[in-house]
């Protein structure tokens, strides 16, 4: 199965700055944490992951992002879980531009829902990763 680069884009942002910890520290993949001084960000094990999108982004998901992730599960002993939704999702009209995220993720700002739509506070408090197509 060929999977495509926008697909890998995808799993990549959601999945690519984690990696078990097999206990080597030898040697790190990515020495940015060294530049900064910062310990580089782990998922750990399990993650919840959300994949928002309007609707090119449904073909990217329909392209094995499923798949990619339960590929990646077994490969490196994850528990990792992504969920698809369509965002903005009716009743919010068939709009999505930037100023439609802004309304919704900051004007409409807090954990509760801003014109039916789950607001990026209540995204972030279920989720652990946010993932948007845009």
């Amino acid at each position: 199965m060929r999977i495509p680069p926008t697909l890998l884009l995808a799993v990549g942002l959601a999945l690519g700055c984690s990696s078990k910890d097999d206990g080597d520290d030898s040697t790190p993949e990515d020495d940015s944490a060294a530049d900064t001084g910062e310990a580089p960000v782990s998922l750990g094990d399990d993650a919840a992951v959300i994949f928002l999108h309007h609707s090119t982004g449904g073909n990217i998901w329909a392209g094995g992002v499923p798949e990619a992730v339960a590929a990646w599960n077994e490969a490196q002993g994850t528990a990792y879980a992504i969920t698809a939704i369509d965002y903005p999702h009716s009743p919010y009209p068939w709009a999505n531009y930037p100023y439609d995220w802004w309304h919704l993720w900051v004007d409409g700002g807090g954990a509760a829902a801003a014109e039916e739509q789950e607001t990026l506070v209540a995204l972030a408090t279920d989720y652990d990763v946010v993932v948007f197509k845009h």
